[in-house]
């Protein structure tokens, strides 16, 4: 059995892909987005064979994927026509896939059918949980969604294949809607790895909480990498870690990146900047290309990766995540590379 391995998003891509061809029960896959394109197509003439063959083949999607484009997600409506018709357009390709596979016989599940109050606020009570698995005995784990522009970004997927690690994810894959667990709960899972998932609670968040413990725990070094900047009380306990001599870096995107320049969400870029400006020995850097990896290292040993960004937002919206922690001394090592890889 092979130990835990760190894929970047295309390399990640052909490792499902190629598993994928050779299934010979299952193929699972939840993303909170679903948008037609390269990605999708090169999956689909995986899936479709693999239907033909009897296997089963379950895609779980959040609703709001409908409402995204290009992984944005705009908060009013499109007014530009050709702005709508580019959006509508994505849209049918997108659902023409999705009746094509299921013609096939494969399942969908869409996850958070909006109420009214939904609707209007569409990033409340989301599934961001990104996990795929292979015939139940291989399983991916990490922050990439099924659009091509998430291949594009500084992100990472974990392969595992130890069956204690497989057979937690392969339970958390059907825990959805009403089958949700009705609490927040982590798992214990050997002596190197433990995974956490948020059930989407308003306000609540095992996640952010054991982000927290860890930071709190750290003795000489923290590193933080989200397409976030770190915000409420988690940026307090990063600004106290270094008043005790704790060395802090902050890795996002590149300064341009929207979150960075557009409203709402450039205020809390402001008020980071401005928070860290009289402390210095918070090291923050934009990378050269756009990040979606969420991770956080505490003194080059426990690393924290999956889906959650690590801000109080997400907890206050009340969104399914899960992240596995590990302090695996190899695949550690995989994930620092993979910090250095993506500094360069």
């Amino acid at each position: 059995m092979s130990s835990p391995a760190l894929f970047t998003p295309n390399d990640f891509l052909g490792d499902f892909l190629a598993e994928a061809k050779n299934a010979k029960r299952s193929i699972y896959l939840q993303s909170m987005n679903f948008e037609a394109g390269d990605a999708l197509s090169r999956i689909e003439a995986v899936l479709s064979p693999a239907l033909d063959r009897g296997l089963r083949v379950n895609i779980t999607i959040d609703w709001v994927s409908r409402r995204f484009l290009h992984g944005n997600l705009p908060l009013l409506p499109v007014a530009r026509p050709s702005s709508r018709a580019h959006r509508d357009r994505h849209v049918r390709e997108s659902e023409a896939l999705r009746k094509r596979l299921v013609d096939k016989g494969a399942t969908f599940v869409t996850t958070n059918t909006p109420n009214f109050l939904n609707n209007l606020f569409p990033m409340v009570r989301r599934n961001h949980i990104k996990l795929y698995m292979v015939d139940e005995k291989i399983a991916w784990m990490g922050g990439v969604n099924l659009f091509d522009d998430a291949f594009k970004k500084v992100d990472l997927m974990v392969r595992f294949e130890e069956k204690d690690i497989v057979n937690a994810l392969h339970q958390q894959f059907f825990m959805v809607n009403r089958l949700r667990s009705v609490a927040d709960y982590a798992k214990k899972l050997g002596d190197n790895f433990t995974l956490f998932v948020d059930t989407g609670k308003i306000e609540q968040s095992i996640i952010y909480a054991e982000a927290l413990k860890q930071i709190e725990q750290a003795k000489g070094s923290i590193v933080f990498m989200s397409q976030f900047v770190p915000d409420g009380v988690l940026l307090n306990q990063l600004i106290a870690a270094t008043k005790r001599g704790v060395g802090v870096e902050v890795f996002t995107s590149p300064g341009k990146n929207v979150l960075f320049t557009k409203y709402p969400t450039k205020l809390a870029y402001a008020f980071f900047r401005l928070r860290i400006k009289g402390h210095p020995a918070i090291v923050f850097r934009h990378l050269p290309r756009d990040v979606h990896a969420k991770l956080l290292i505490i003194d080059g040993k426990t690393a924290l990766f999956g889906s959650h960004n690590y801000t109080y937002t997400g907890v206050l919206f009340g969104t399914e995540e899960i992240m596995m922690e590990t302090t695996d001394t190899e695949l550690v090592k995989q994930i620092q590379s993979f910090l250095s890889d993506a500094k360069s």
